[in-house]
């Protein structure tokens, strides 16, 4: 493997376990406790991290890794104070995903301010530590002792008016098993430690009779948790569950896979319903599910962007000297990484403005009886027809004057029109290339190259950007992306220049017009007895025609040739072609080429035929 290999696999990598890392401690936030599970699983993260920077020589980043391992063990002995670090620890989170980045890019390593703040702040941490009773935090030491262990941990019951005496008469009980380790261990607990929780590490696993038996003779106690402990060396000598595949190849695969299927659905439809073999339909279900496990492939966490975003909140609010708290829901939402890569941008935008135009100065929140810190929320959810991912802050809301003064200023609109105008289209003049409300552009805002740009991205995915706002109590921005792979059968025809694509369950049939009997003004056609009025009749050089049938009425579409005939993922309309209503939505053919679903049916309730 060549040393750019090792390179993207350590960049990939890493930002997984940002991922995991960032999750496991919004949870603890949310809930307000230092979960055991969650402290560990955070620490395994970011000791693999240390392990990986040191191994790719990016030494300070390890030390931030190392850093962070250090404050979750202080934690771990006292999770009341788990509150009063998580901001510490996200600056780490930060810090080492911008250092990920830097590296990704080439550039020279940058956060030696914030590990001097990290170290100054873990030692004041360890000053608390009564008589230097504080067991060694080494990762490597622990994941050594404790490698292909059997981990018991017991919660000691909050009524218990004595947890140190339980805690000895459970490390009395298990002595006799000879354990690799305690946690705590009789030196802590014969300085005073009173804890929680009190784990034990055994090289065999015990039998479920004889740990009642203990937990009963001991009292007080509850069994919390048990599995066999494996360092990453026991992982990866284990049968493999996982493997790395480039998101290119699973492109590729998608792709490879859309072109088989176009070549089975023109085989499957050119049959007759007579000769259709049962094992056709067998295949057809085969071919349905890897394409359906193919489009998993593709989908990521939401949350997967939320480490950038986080880092973006704290540095814009930094420079602006206020201070943002960033808070996620739903970030387990699985999403194609082609949508998660797309919104990227536009999610960043609107951050910056809700900090820089929403969030006001501390003075001004606390005058107005708010937080002194801002809040902005995102919210991923999962519609029935789209991905809605909601931005909310609790800043002052759009400015409804001070948009207007700068539209009139710019010749965007003329002062006379403002009477006329709802708040809706006022404030969607923020979405007009080159507004901005600022005079003056700085290294934060006032380019006027935003919000335009959140709206014409949406726009190329088939969604819309909807906003609102409330004077005083914030903004919120709903962007809608429709699903990667929701999925409709259609027939696409060429007709003169331009493909068109139809509903597949409104046609049915298709005849050539050499075979066709006409109505004497060409606009309509007879077949089986049945009389089909022509929609595009004034189109003459139609080879063939599509039937269709709608809520027992007919009508035939005159073609060139069938492109495409089965089942392809389905796209909203853009909004530019929102006011077309029989359009109900857009097809891509090979990757390229957009094509509208027309609604014979409009046609038909509109009486156009």
């Amino acid at each position: 493997m060549s040393e750019n290999d090792y390179r993207s696999i350590f960049i990939s990598e890493s930002r997984e376990h940002i991922v995991e890392i960032f999750s496991d401690l919004s949870k603890i936030e949310r809930s307000g406790k230092a979960e055991e599970r969650l402290l560990f699983d955070m620490f395994r993260r970011f000791h693999t991290l240390k392990g990986m920077a040191n191994t790719m020589d990016q030494k300070e980043l390890g030390k931030i890794a190392h850093l962070m391992e250090e404050m979750l063990e202080y934690i771990r002995k006292d999770p009341e104070s788990v509150s009063s670090f998580i901001e510490f620890i996200r600056k780490g989170i930060n810090g080492i995903s911008n250092e990920i980045d830097n590296y990704e890019n080439s550039n020279p390593f940058q956060s030696y301010e914030m590990i001097k703040e990290l170290e100054y702040i873990i030692g004041e941490m360890k000053k608390r530590l009564s008589g230097g009773s504080v067991e060694d935090s080494s990762a490597g030491q622990i994941t050594r002792d404790l490698s292909s262990t059997f981990e018991l941990v017991f919660q000691i019951l909050p009524e218990s008016k004595s947890p140190t005496v339980r805690a000895f008469m459970l490390l009395r009980e298990f002595s006799k098993f000879n354990p690799v380790i305690t946690k705590p261990d009789v030196a802590q607990l014969k300085s005073g430690e009173k804890p929680d929780f009190v784990k034990i590490y055994l090289r065999r696993e015990i039998d479920e009779k004889e740990l009642s038996s203990i937990i009963s003779r001991v009292s007080e106690v509850k069994l919390h948790l048990k599995r066999w402990y494996k360092d990453e060396k026991d992982q990866k000598s284990q049968t493999v569950k996982y493997i790395r595949i480039p998101f290119e190849r699973v492109e590729d695969l998608t792709s490879s896979l859309d072109e088989l299927f176009l070549l089975w659905n023109k085989y499957r439809y050119s049959l007759k319903d007579g000769e259709i073999d049962p094992l056709v339909y067998r295949m057809e279900y085969g071919f349905k599910k890897i394409l359906n496990y193919a489009g998993r492939m593709r989908t990521v966490p939401a949350g997967s962007i939320v480490p950038k975003l986080s880092s973006v909140v704290q540095s814009t609010a930094k420079q602006l000297g206020k201070k943002v708290v960033l808070e996620v829901q739903n970030e387990e939402i699985e999403i194609d990484k082609s949508i998660i890569d797309r919104l990227e941008e536009p999610l960043l935008h609107i951050i910056r403005n809700g900090i820089y135009h929403g969030i006001e100065e501390q003075s001004e929140r606390v005058s107005k009886g708010k937080s002194e810190n801002g809040k902005i929320n995102i919210i991923f959810s999962d519609r029935e027809e789209y991905i809605e991912i909601l931005i909310k802050d609790d800043g002052a809301g759009l400015n409804r004057e001070r948009i207007l003064n700068s539209a009139i200023e710019k010749g965007i609109i003329k002062s006379q029109d403002v009477a006329s105008m709802r708040d809706e289209e006022i404030y969607e003049l923020i979405f007009v290339p080159g507004f901005s409300t600022l005079r003056d552009a700085d290294m934060t805002s006032g380019r006027g190259f935003g919000m335009d740009i959140v709206r014409n991205v949406l726009w190329q995915m088939g969604g819309d950007v909807v906003i609102s706002t409330r004077r005083d109590c914030g903004t919120e921005v709903s962007l809608r992306v429709p699903y990667q792979f929701a999925s409709r059968k259609v027939i696409v025809a060429s007709i003169g220049d331009f493909r068109y694509a139809f509903p597949l369950v409104d046609i049915e049939g298709v005849c050539k017009s050499d075979d066709i009997e006409f109505s004497d003004d060409r606009i309509s056609l007879f077949r089986n007895n049945k009389k089909y009025n022509i929609l595009n009749s004034k189109y003459k050089k139609a080879k063939m025609f599509l039937l269709c049938s709608i809520k027992g009425s007919y009508i035939a579409i005159g073609i060139d040739d069938i492109v495409f005939i089965g089942e392809t993922r389905l796209y909203n309309v853009p909004y530019l072609l929102k006011s077309g209503k029989f359009i109900n939505g857009m097809i891509v053919i090979n990757g390229i080429w957009p094509v509208p679903i027309i609604s014979a049916g409009y046609f038909l309730s509109e009486g156009i035929v």
